[in-house]
């Protein structure tokens, strides 16, 4: 185990102790799991290779007063057969959050996640959000800051000039449950300068620098959400690309239930998106890459015994083709059995989904398996239908309200692997504590 490991996982430790003289509350949640499988070649030589790698994952919320710290901290290592550089960590949130200051303001310092319209996204910068009117009906949100790198760790940043991020949405609440929100995303990005070889007008090879024009998505989106006194439910999202001059998504969904039965139909559209001034963007000036649409209607019924029984039909349409999803079957909380079938441009299959889970010794041990087979056909590649079997199998035992172990086994055969099997062993750590 290398030393940077150990040091991370000592700092993390020393943080964790030190947070509890002062904090009023600590959410904690730490999970150590090793992951290995093995994998034989069904279609060469029947090479078989073996992995292991471990991972270990933090949660961790410190609160004192209107403050608080949280962080989510993932580290990795290969254990055998080691790949790159064998370790990796990244930090997916890291920043302090001040709420209802002021009674009117909430504020975030760091690495965190935004949940905002159009702008969903990871930055490291600072968010603001201000609630006004006499129930808080009117938020103005506004966040912004650099962008976090693609490994999640702190040291590969771009300079800032032209690689950032600014957004900004404005809600309102209604009392007759309208919802609307309209929200704006600037992402510019900019790669660094290269050298690449070059031919000059005398055929002469020569290194070349190329400065790339920024990267940049200007979008707005508006959401629109209404339940009635029938707790039907009406729902209405549009996003659109201001650099590409079109709408790229859109989404129509109603919902409405009858007693013990509810029916869904929903509508989306979904066009590609292309950031600003790249390669894609370029060649799709002179060859338009087409969109698609989506049409899907559901319904389920909950029977007295807490049975749910549903269906679901899915149609896409392409330009010149369409493809079709159907499921049906029944759930609960404890097994289920359902049928899901592809047919059209996706590919034809036809397969079966069902699992169970058990209390082996109430609140102490569980079990569950899930087996799930589908016969494919790979279209223009193969007019023979495939078989694919794959299974899991699992126990989690849970002493106590703070402790869990879990063991699963994972195995999956098909034309390409004569067996793939996987084992996962996890153990989690939780606590709440006030001080």
């Amino acid at each position: 185990m290398k030393t940077k490991y150990i040091l991370a996982l000592v700092t993390l430790t020393l943080f964790i102790l030190s947070s509890q003289v002062n904090a009023q509350t600590m959410n904690f949640k730490l999970s150590t799991y090793f992951y290995s499988w093995q994998r034989t070649d069904s279609v060469a030589t029947g090479y078989e290779t073996n992995h292991m790698k471990g991972y270990q994952n933090l949660l961790l919320g410190v609160t004192q007063d209107k403050w608080s710290l949280n962080t989510s901290l993932l580290t990795q290592e290969d254990i055998v057969n080691k790949s790159g550089d064998g370790f990796d960590y990244s930090f997916y949130n890291l920043y302090i959050k001040g709420s209802n200051l002021w009674n009117a303001l909430d504020v975030g310092i760091g690495r965190q996640y935004i949940f905002a319209g159009v702008g969903n996204t990871s930055v490291d910068g600072l968010s603001l959000r201000y609630k006004a009117g006499m129930k808080k009906q009117y938020q103005i949100s506004v966040y912004g800051g650099a962008l976090t790198p693609d490994n999640y760790d702190f040291q590969s940043y771009p300079s800032f000039n032209n690689n950032f991020i600014f957004g900004s949405k404005f809600s309102y609440y209604g009392d007759q449950g309208f919802t609307g929100t309209l929200s704006y995303f600037l992402k510019r990005q900019q790669y660094d300068p290269y050298y690449a070889p070059r031919i000059d007008t005398m055929y002469n090879t020569t290194n070349e620098l190329i400065v790339t024009d920024s990267r940049d998505q200007q979008l707005i989106g508006l959401n629109l959400n209404y339940t009635g006194k029938q707790n039907y439910t009406l729902y209405g999202k549009a996003f659109y690309d201001l650099y590409i001059d079109k709408f790229y998504q859109a989404e129509f969904n109603f919902s409405y239930p009858i007693k013990n039965f509810r029916m869904t139909l929903d509508y989306s559209y979904r066009g590609a998106q292309l950031t600003y001034n790249t390669t894609f963007w370029t060649m799709a000036q002179f060859w338009p890459l087409s969109h698609y649409q989506q049409l899907e209607a559901s319904a389920d019924y909950t029977l007295n015994n807490g049975m749910n029984l549903f269906a679901t039909y899915s149609n896409v349409f392409y330009i010149d083709d369409n493809a079709s999803k159907y499921q049906v079957g029944f759930k609960t909380p404890v097994y289920g059995l359902y049928y899901i079938g592809y047919s059209g441009y996706s590919g034809e299959s036809n397969g079966a989904v069902g699992y169970v889970y058990h209390q082996l010794v109430p609140e102490k041990l569980a079990g569950n398996i899930t087996l799930n087979y589908s016969n494919y056909n790979l279209g223009n590649y193969s007019s023979q239908n495939e078989n694919q079997f794959s299974g899991i199998i699992g126990l989690a035992y849970r002493p106590n309200r703070q402790f869990t172990i879990d063991a699963q086994g994972q195995f999956l055969t098909n034309r390409i692997y004569s067996i793939d099997s996987r084992f996962l062993l996890g153990v989690t750590y939780r606590l709440f504590s006030k001080f």
